[in-house]
């Protein structure tokens, strides 16, 4: 009976410091916007991978504004032409009314005064921002854009970029982005590319998304490509593939730099392959 005592003290001793760890992790975590820490009034914590912080905090901190329907228990953050809601409970939230799947649902979390505590990664990157986890310091880096540019391109159906939508074969849209990151000197790019195909293979509707990143120096780009098929009867993603790319390029000058129909290609090779 004193060994079973003993054991169950044991368990008891360590399951309050397996807690004590765990809720000392959360405290720790820290989150900084442009290299400056962010306080809040609630420690973040972590939930199913997913960094949670106050809602408030967070997206005035990132330049919205932000409003709370106690009716519906919802969160509506505002920035520009960009409106985001999040429902305590639900894994979907929208962003200008368009569904976004979450892992981590919007909750009140009990242990910070029943504060609305929010998914940090989606509502940053949805604010148009970048975010990265630092797993030795136990931080989460936030950067802004010091500047950014869009242009619009059209995409034929063989993949070559034009500039003129009417000239369009079936017309894809292309979001070009080129920026600075606050407080450097590197001129970064991206691109993001969203077109509809019918795969004759699975006989389904899939939304296929490219996203290209990178950095022009010297006449050279260098960056990352990644490549999602979606199927959008329910909007869960099926296959994806990534990979790395260097080329050498016409512009002179970043100011002259546009999209390579040679990355855009890509998506075409890969839809070609399934």
């Amino acid at each position: 009976m004193k060994i079973r005592n003993l054991a169950l003290t044991l368990t008891f001793i360590s399951s309050l410091a397996a807690g004590s760890m765990s809720a000392q992790a959360e405290e720790n975590i820290m989150v900084q916007l442009d290299g400056q820490p962010i306080t809040f009034d609630a420690a973040p914590y972590i939930k199913n991978d997913r960094t949670l912080v106050p809602m408030r905090t967070i997206f005035e901190k990132l330049g919205a504004t932000v409003e709370w329907d106690n009716a519906t228990q919802t969160v509506t953050g505002k920035k520009g032409d960009t409106v985001i809601k999040l429902t305590i409970g639900s894994n979907t939230a929208l962003v200008n009314n368009e569904p976004v799947e979450l892992d981590v649902a919007a909750e009140l979390h009990k242990d910070t005064g029943n504060r609305t505590m929010v998914p940090l990664r989606f509502v940053a990157e949805s604010l148009d921002t970048e975010v990265n986890w630092d797993d030795a310091t136990q931080t989460v880096e936030i950067r802004s854009f010091a500047y950014k540019e869009t242009l619009t391109y059209w995409n034929d159906e063989f993949g070559n970029v034009i500039q003129k939508k009417e000239d369009a074969e079936r017309p894809e849209e292309v979001l070009f982005q080129k920026y600075r990151y606050t407080g450097e000197n590197v001129n970064r790019f991206r691109a993001i590319h969203y077109t509809r195909r019918y795969l004759q293979s699975i006989q389904t509707q899939v939304t296929v998304e490219l996203k290209t990143e990178g950095v022009y120096e010297n006449g050279k780009v260098t960056g990352k490509y990644f490549i999602r098929m979606i199927d959008t009867s329910n909007q869960v993603s099926f296959a994806e593939t990534d990979g790395t790319y260097e080329k050498t390029v016409e512009a002179k000058t970043f100011e002259e730099l546009k999209i390579d129909p040679a990355v855009i290609q890509e998506v075409m090779k890969y839809e070609g392959s399934r």
